[in-house]
């Protein structure tokens, strides 16, 4: 494997379907009335960081596969980022911040003979 550290769309729509899964269950779980306390505090660290910083606390570990940006290792972060995604943009200005931009910085891994694993 070798990784390089790029800017990449991020975006709900530019993840892979199982990722996008991930993200889905994540955010449901976080809007119901008892998520897991690790989830809960995982999730809010990343929540609170990109709301206010407007990058991931740390770069997700992904794989570019056949639907999409795969997450390896930043579940909780990608589906923060997400979620504040989804926030309208009045809010952000009633909060003095700026979203967001889709592109992030992240790590993203290819094997030398450019084999991918399935979603």
């Amino acid at each position: 494997m070798s990784w390089k550290l790029e800017k990449t769309d991020c975006s709900f729509a530019s993840l892979s379907q199982g990722t996008k899964r991930i993200v889905t269950e994540t955010l449901v779980e976080m809007n119901s009335e008892d998520p897991d306390e690790g989830t809960k505090r995982r999730f809010n660290d990343a929540f609170h960081h990109i709301l206010n910083n407007g990058v991931f606390p740390r770069p997700l570990i992904t794989m570019r596969i056949a639907s999409g940006l795969s997450v390896l290792d930043g579940n909780h972060r990608i589906a923060a980022f997400c979620g504040l995604q989804e926030m309208p943009t009045e809010k952000f200005k009633e909060l003095g911040l700026k979203k967001p931009a889709q592109e992030q910085e992240v790590w993203i891994g290819t094997h030398s003979r450019g084999e991918t694993p399935l979603d």
